[in-house]
């Protein structure tokens, strides 16, 4: 049966991503109810308002779990994305799938040749038999004969030269292999990975090459089939994109309805106590800064992804380049 990946862009299924995402969110609210806010709630109560500063205050707000959520979510996708790259991908990419093909052509190229040869002994061995028949029969020229190349030995001879190089022209005389496309195409098909982006990229170019009978049109093949291949590793990354930019949404949300509910303590902050008011203002700011610190840390990694991936892209042409193309010149 083959490997077949579960999608070219490299991100997990979809049951694999709703499972880690809900596992995610229902383990942040536990550490948040056994945790985070009780450690808030000690906190304010024994500093009051001189609390605003401390880490479990900073990070007790419902917009804080949100953003730590969705922050660890996208973390699983970009480094999980990143490790199939380098452990799984990457290796099969920079594979050459035709490394064991040219031996065994050249072993069946030599079986070939010796069958001709044979064939071609055993023919001379028979023309050579009819000859002397004919030469026996012939006892006036005899004497002619053995000084004197008769017509029908120079046929025999010119035939014979001309066999021996056939067998000759057949192979290379530098000892290289020639590369049999149509044998080549059906092993890379039936292998295991022919699902895979990078083999379906010499299978891509092996078709072209045998359709076309142009190097040319088959590095045309490969340099379609790699641009693919970068546009589905960039739309895989397009929820990691929308999660980063939807995490300062979050703390923006929490800004805008901390400063509401400040407002509304301010008759209580006229009247001398601002602790209420101070509280809601930390909703506001605190949201903020902790969305905009989670967004930083994540544009990071996913810079980190990119590069990977634009490397990858860039040897997998190499690769073919390096491995097919030659290959298809010889």
């Amino acid at each position: 049966m083959r490997e077949q990946s579960s999608n070219s862009n490299m991100n997990p299924s979809g049951a694999i991503t709703a499972a880690v995402f809900l596992g995610i969110v229902a383990l942040v609210h536990v550490l948040y109810q056994g945790v985070v806010r009780p450690l808030a709630d000690a906190a304010i109560a024994a500093q009051g308002s001189g609390a605003t500063s401390n880490l479990w205050v900073i990070f007790k707000d419902f917009e804080q779990q949100a953003s730590v959520s969705i922050g660890l979510f996208c973390a699983f996708l970009i480094i999980y994305k990143y490790q199939r790259i380098v452990l799984r991908e990457e290796p099969l990419f920079t594979m050459d799938y035709l490394a064991g093909f040219g031996a065994n052509q050249r072993f069946i190229q030599a079986s070939n040749a010796s069958a001709n040869t044979a064939e071609t002994h055993a023919e001379i061995t028979t023309e050579t038999h009819q000859n002397d028949e004919k030469d026996s029969l012939a006892a006036s020229d005899s004497e002619k004969s053995e000084h004197l190349p008769s017509s029908t030995d120079q046929e025999t001879k010119a035939h014979s030269a001309q066999k021996s190089a056939n067998i000759k022209a057949s192979g290379r005389a530098d000892g290289d292999d020639v590369l049999n496309v149509s044998l080549a195409l059906k092993e890379l098909e039936a292998s295991k990975y022919a699902e895979n982006s990078s083999m379906a990229t010499w299978i891509n170019c092996l078709r072209r090459f045998k359709n076309t009978q142009n190097v040319q049109h088959a590095s045309q093949a490969i340099s379609e089939s790699i641009e693919t291949l970068a546009a589905q590793l960039e739309s895989g990354n397009s929820l990691i994109r929308y999660f980063i930019w939807a995490i300062p949404s979050i703390g923006f949300i929490g800004t805008v309805r901390g400063i509401g509910s400040a407002l509304a303590k301010a008759e209580e902050a006229v009247a001398g106590d601002i602790s209420g008011m101070v509280d809601k203002l930390g909703v506001a700011f605190n949201s903020t800064l902790v969305s905009l610190l989670i967004s930083i840390v994540l544009m990071y990694l996913l810079h980190m992804l990119n590069n990977r991936q634009d490397e990858m892209v860039i040897n997998t042409r190499k690769n073919c380049e390096k491995h097919l193309l030659t290959r298809l010149h010889n």
